[in-house]
């Protein structure tokens, strides 16, 4: 955009760490098309992800792409966490601030693209974001995100977890699911039976890497890949609760060890599963799977059967 004149982008990426990786990839993507440079400010959010930048990744590669809360605040006039939604303009300060919220960002790409443009365009763009998007122009996106990934540097705790993870492995495929805040869409049994079968007749390994995020799905998942035919395996730590600093760590390196498999099964609707295959650049035949409409709808409507029945009781008078 030769009319442009925009110099840097600054992303905060929000939600899970996943999320947070898709806002951070799909801001680099946008920043080389813009030809600028791409600055990170990491915000832990307490019971979402709060492992910290340092805490994931190596000391020199934060200082050499992250930038301080503090220092955003200087540049936007105020905490970023007081920035209004969607896509707005402060010319006094040469900014664009976009924050999809609700309605994501990958809406606002067509007028982003037009603020950009002229002699009045802003010279700072801030997105605040949880998830993907891309510029009406990006090609090979899905590709330049498993690129991205793929170039992340992370603290040598987590690397060295997953080497010891993968000492000695055969090639292995994966299984992800999750069960707790995705349960509405998460696959049935049947389903799940279906796609390791699949897996299974390949004929290219019978190791099986399992990810889970509850202890008993874990166990259960364990052994009906073991029915399955299967030799199901899982890293060295326990599923734990999500608020916790070393659960973070403990995704990464579960979500790099699903990216070494050779192909995996997963819930759609997690961005665990897609982005390990795409960083793990074997999305192509990777078997995602969703609960059938049916399914979900009998499962919309015991939760507000639930809910009518258990009313009174959570709604009692004190």
């Amino acid at each position: 955009m030769t009319d442009s004149r925009l110099e840097r982008v600054i992303v905060v990426p929000r939600n899970g760490y996943i999320n947070r990786l898709q806002a951070w990839a799909s801001s680099a993507i946008l920043a080389q098309d813009m030809g600028v440079n791409l600055h990170v400010m990491w915000d832990p959010e307490e019971g979402i992800a709060s492992a910290s930048a340092n805490d994931l990744f190596d000391p020199a590669f934060v200082r050499d792409r992250f930038i301080s809360a503090d220092t955003v605040t200087d540049i936007v006039g105020g905490q970023h966490s007081d920035l209004p939604r969607y896509l707005t303009r402060d010319d006094d300060r040469g900014l664009l601030i976009l924050a999809g919220h609700d309605r994501g960002e990958q809406s606002f790409m067509a007028r982003l693209v037009d603020q950009l443009h002229g002699p009045a365009s802003p010279s700072t763009l801030v997105v605040i974001a949880g998830g993907k998007f891309a510029l009406p122009t990006t090609t090979n996106f899905r590709e330049r995100r498993g690129e991205f990934y793929r170039s992340l540097d992370w603290h040598v705790e987590i690397r060295e977890r997953v080497r010891q993870s993968l000492a000695d492995r055969e090639p292995y495929y994966g299984l992800h699911i999750r069960g707790t805040d995705r349960s509405r869409d998460a696959p049935t049994t049947l389903q799940i039976r279906r796609a390791l079968r699949r897996l299974m007749g390949e004929g290219r390994s019978r190791s099986l890497f399992i990810t889970a995020d509850t202890p008993q799905g874990r166990s259960r998942w364990m052994g009906i890949a073991e029915q399955t035919g299967f030799l199901p395996w899982v890293t060295d730590h326990d599923v734990g609760d999500r608020e916790i600093t070393t659960a973070g760590l403990d995704a990464m390196v579960d979500w790099q060890v699903l990216a070494g498999s050779i192909g995996s099964t997963y819930s759609r609707t997690s961005t665990f599963g897609e982005e390990a295959a795409i960083a793990g650049d074997y999305a192509d035949v990777a078997i995602p799977l969703r609960a059938p409409v049916a399914i979900r709808a009998w499962r919309d409507a015991s939760a507000w059967g639930h809910a009518l029945m258990t009313y009174p009781k959570r709604h009692r008078v004190r």
